[in-house]
C-alpha cells in the first residue's frame, strides 16, 4: 500500500490518507518500508520528525564545504521539503538544477515542492523535465499519470501508460492504474480486462478487490458486489475503502441501515476521506437527515485536499435535490481545482445556461 507522507500511515484509501485524510500518490511505496533519507530518488521518505533540524543543519553545514557536492544538495533539499521548508528547499533545488541541468533528480524534487505548494501544473511539468533526461523512471511516469488523473487531463494520463503495458509483469500497478482510469471513466469492461491481467501478476490484492467491486456497482451487479467485498473484508479486515464499497453496494439494493453501518465502519477508519465523507452525506440526504448531511459536506469543503472530482459529485447531487444555487457554487470550485475536467466544465455550462447565466455560460463552452 502507499505511504502517506504526512503521517506515515500505511493504509491509505483510494487517493486519500486514512489518518490524516491528505491526497496520497498511488505511485508511492507499496512495500510498506520507508526508504531512507540518503537516497536522492526517494522523494516519500521522511526522516525522523526529531531529527529533521537537526539533519538540515548538518547538511547546510558541508553544503557550505562542498559546494559542487551533488548528493548533499539532493538530501538538503528532500530533508528541507519534509520540515516545510518550501521557499528554501525550492531555492536550493533551483541552485542545483544550474550547476547540474542534466541530473533528472532536480527536476523530480523540484516537482515535488511544487506539488506540495499545490501548484500542480508546474508539477507535471517539472516531473516530466525529469522523464526526458530518464525516460527509464516508472516511478515518476506513475505519478505524473496521477497528477493528471487527478486534474482531469484523463486522456493524456492514459496515453502515457499505454507505452508501459510491456513492463506489466514487473510492474503489476500499471495495469492497476489502467483499470482506475477506466472505472473512473465509466468504462467496467475494459477495467476488469486490465484487473484479470493484474491477478495473474500480482494476486488477488486489496486494490484489486476494490476495483473489480467498482466495475460490479457501474454494472449494477449490487449482490455480486456485495460477495466480493465481503470476501475482501474477510482477507484485509477493516479496511476502509471495501466498507465504503460494501456501503455503496448495499445502497444499489436500497439496503439503506445496512449501507450507514458500512459507510460508518469506513469513516471510523479513515475520518478525513472526502470520498467516505461525500457517501455518509448523500445518503443522509436522501434519507431526509439534511443536518447530518450538510455536516459531512462541511467537512469535504474544509480538507484541502479534497480533488475537483469530489466538488463534482457534490454540485451534481445539489442539481438532483433542486439546489440550483449551491450546485453551482459546488462546481465552480471543482473547475478551479480541475480546469481540465470535461464532464465538469459541461455540467457547469448547462447549469449556468438553465440558470440564465449565458455569458458565463458561453465563456465556460470555449474553454474546452
Amino acid at each position: 500500500m502507499p505511504i502517506c507522507v504526512k503521517c506515515g500511515m500505511k493504509i491509505p484509501v483510494g487517493r486519500y490518507c486514512g489518518g490524516c485524510g491528505i491526497r496520497v500518490a498511488e505511485s508511492a511505496s507499496h512495500s510498506g518500508e520507508q526508504p531512507s533519507l540518503n537516497s536522492g530518488n526517494d522523494l516519500n521518505s521522511p526522516p525522523k520528525p526529531e531529527s529533521v533540524e537537526e539533519e538540515i543543519n548538518r547538511l547546510t553545514a558541508d553544503l557550505k564545504l562542498f559546494p559542487s557536492s551533488i548528493d548533499t544538495y539532493l538530501k538538503l533539499s528532500e530533508a528541507l521539503l519534509i520540515a516545510g521548508k518550501l521557499d528554501r528547499a525550492f531555492s536550493t533545488i533551483r541552485a542545483f538544477k544550474a550547476l547540474f541541468p542534466d541530473d533528472p533528480r532536480g527536476h523530480k524534487i523540484a516537482g515535488k515542492i511544487l506539488e506540495t505548494l499545490d501548484r500542480k501544473e508546474e508539477a507535471i511539468k517539472s516531473f516530466e523535465k525529469s522523464l526526458e533526461k530518464d525516460s527509464s523512471d516508472i516511478q515518476t511516469v506513475l505519478h505524473v499519470v496521477e497528477l493528471l488523473h487527478g486534474i482531469g487531463r484523463t486522456r493524456e494520463a492514459l496515453s502515457k501508460l499505454q507505452p508501459l503495458r510491456h513492463f506489466s509483469q514487473k510492474h503489476p500497478i500499471i495495469l492497476l492504474k489502467m483499470a482506475e482510469i477506466e472505472v473512473s471513466q465509466g468504462n467496467p469492461s475494459i477495467a476488469r480486462e486490465y484487473l484479470s491481467e493484474f491477478r495473474k501478476y500480482a494476486g488477488e490484492t486489496l486494490e484489486m478487490f476494490a476495483l473489480l467491486g467498482r466495475t460490479m456497482i457501474l454494472q449494477s451487479f449490487f449482490d455480486g458486489a456485495v460477495r466480493l467485498f465481503q470476501e475482501g473484508l474477510s482477507r484485509f479486515p477493516n479496511d476502509p475503502e471495501l466498507h465504503l464499497g460494501l456501503g455503496k453496494s448495499f445502497i444499489g439494493l436500497n439496503q439503506r441501515e445496512k449501507a450507514v453501518v458500512e459507510l460508518e465502519n469506513a469513516l471510523r477508519n479513515s475520518p478525513g476521506n472526502p470520498e467516505i465523507l461525500l457517501e455518509i452525506g448523500r445518503l443522509h440526504g436522501i434519507m431526509g437527515l439534511y443536518e447530518k448531511s450538510e455536516e459531512m459536506f462541511s467537512r469535504i469543503r474544509n480538507n484541502p485536499a479534497t480533488l475537483g472530482a469530489i466538488f463534482l459529485e457534490l454540485g451534481k447531487f445539489y442539481l438532483s435535490q433542486t439546489m440550483r444555487d449551491q450546485a453551482i457554487i459546488e462546481l465552480k470550485h471543482a473547475r478551479e481545482l480541475s480546469p481540465h475536467h470535461p464532464e465538469i466544465s459541461r455540467i457547469l455550462g448547462e447549469t449556468l445556461e438553465t440558470a440564465q447565466e449565458n455569458s458565463q455560460a458561453l465563456g465556460i463552452y470555449d474553454s474546452f
